[in-house]
């Protein structure tokens, strides 16, 4: 896409964007691409403010993309606003409370369905179908389903994660095992060879793998669940399905590791999980692609002694589809200026500009084709991974859900509760959840 070049304008992370004065056979053609790109058709916006709420880092970040957004549509001028994201979320509720939303909003994944719940953004179907920019095939199938609910789409990926295996390969060659673990059997089998024991102490000195003891916020243990062909939920995402022999053998895995002493309990021990990642303490870990660019920074003496895998696969390879979306909230009064900011930062290179200046993983596969993301094996890890990932229910419900998950895989972990006396438990506390639900559903139609 010549465009940009044509513009005199060229994105350096470290650098801010200087003054460019554009000529005028440059600024005809900044014109034409414009409606080219972002147009499609639309009629030309009179002059309009439109305020964009993005959460953490990514606000600070986006910051010179919505600049170069208002130099190429100058009617449009956009407030932008940061938000931590540890109080994103009641900050949208109060706003919607209070009739005080943004025209467009970035959005947590599971975040989705709540705010669809309360209609208080709304379905982009209607914009998706005369886009020359946004095509459902452009991208991963598990990330743009988490924007679908009841059948319309509500978001569109900016930009996305899943879970990996990060591993040291350098102590796993010592151990005898030269590639990473493919399936659960090797899975268990390499964190068997990274535990060491120091026998006269009796003592672990160190660990195969790192699980989290109470996993509701990290939702590792659903993967094994579906890993293993179950699903969490039944009957329309109303029940619990915890209690299935998929599920259950799934979580029943997932305890297999602190019961073998594979897998340390305690949490104090590993408080810093990069540096005991680095001393060898931990063998392997299961997490995100932000944690590629913090191990490198961090320490990078472990150079070509650690890697990334896909996870290992029983039944398939899920994991799950995260990431952030962009919506356009009901009250918004210039919806198509908003949905013009969308595409502008849906477009191949500015996704691919983006990934530079934030490191986080392009939504659009075709940004994918860069050296710094498919060129680096560890991201073609989780690339290849995105292929299996697959979102979580899109119910209000669900963090509730994995919060109450969570707190019974912890009771297990430390024997206070056997593992189907948890399932019991965990079945009890997520129908009592979605009662509201059930209700809902049931009287839908009286209530229209």
């Amino acid at each position: 896409m010549q465009w940009r070049q044509e513009k005199g304008v060229r994105l350096d992370v470290n650098v801010e964007r200087s003054t460019v004065v554009l000529s005028k056979m440059v600024s005809i053609s900044i014109a034409f691409v414009a409606v080219f790109l972002f147009g499609c058709g639309s009629a030309k916006q009179n002059g309009t403010t439109i305020t964009f709420w993005a959460i953490g880092a990514e606000g600070e970040r986006v910051a010179p993309f919505v600049r170069e957004f208002e130099s190429l549509h100058p009617d449009i001028h956009v407030n932008l606003e940061t938000i931590p994201w540890g109080s994103a979320h009641d900050k949208l509720l109060t706003a919607y409370a209070g009739n005080a939303t943004p025209d467009l909003c970035q959005l947590g994944n599971t975040w989705i369905a709540e705010l669809q719940a309360m209609n208080a953004i709304i379905a982009l179907d209607s914009f998706i179908s005369k886009s020359c920019v946004v095509r459902r095939e452009d991208y991963f199938d598990g990330i743009w389903e988490t924007n679908v609910v009841a059948g319309k789409v509500y978001g569109i990926p900016w930009y996305v994660d899943t879970r990996a295996l990060f591993y040291r390969k350098d102590l796993l060659a010592q151990a005898g095992m030269t590639r990473p673990p493919e399936d659960w059997d090797e899975l268990l089998e390499a964190a068997s060879l990274l535990t060491v024991k120091h026998e006269k102490e009796n003592k672990t000195v160190s660990y195969g793998l790192y699980l989290p003891v109470n996993p509701g916020l990290e939702w590792v243990e659903v993967f094994f669940a579906w890993q293993n062909g179950g699903e969490i939920l039944k009957d329309n995402d109303c029940y619990a399905n915890v209690e299935s022999p998929e599920v259950r053998e799934g979580f029943a895995y997932y305890l297999k590791f602190f019961e073998k002493g594979y897998s340390p309990k305690e949490s104090n021990m590993t408080t810093n999980l990069y540096e005991a990642f680095a001393s060898g303490y931990i063998g392997m870990f299961i997490s995100g692609p932000w944690n590629v660019y913090e191990i490198k920074q961090r320490f990078p003496s472990l150079s070509n002694r650690w890697a990334v895998a896909l996870l290992p696969a029983n039944k398939n390879r899920a994991s799950n589809a995260g990431g952030s979306s962009l919506v356009i909230f009901r009250s918004s009064k210039d919806k198509e200026a908003a949905w013009k900011l969308i595409e502008f930062l849906s477009t191949t290179e500015i996704q691919r500009d983006f990934y530079k200046a934030s490191f986080d993983l392009p939504a659009v596969k075709e940004a994918w084709a860069d050296s710094s993301l498919l060129g680096d094996p560890n991201m073609r890890a989780f690339y290849k991974q995105l292929e299996s990932a697959k979102p979580f229910p899109r119910i209000p419900e669900w963090e509730q859900i994995a919060d109450k998950m969570g707190q019974w895989i912890e009771a297990a972990v430390w024997g206070r509760y056997t593992l189907d006396e948890a399932l019991a438990e965990m079945t009890r506390d997520i129908n009592r959840v979605l009662e509201k639900r059930r209700w809902m559903l049931k009287n839908q139609k009286t209530l229209q």
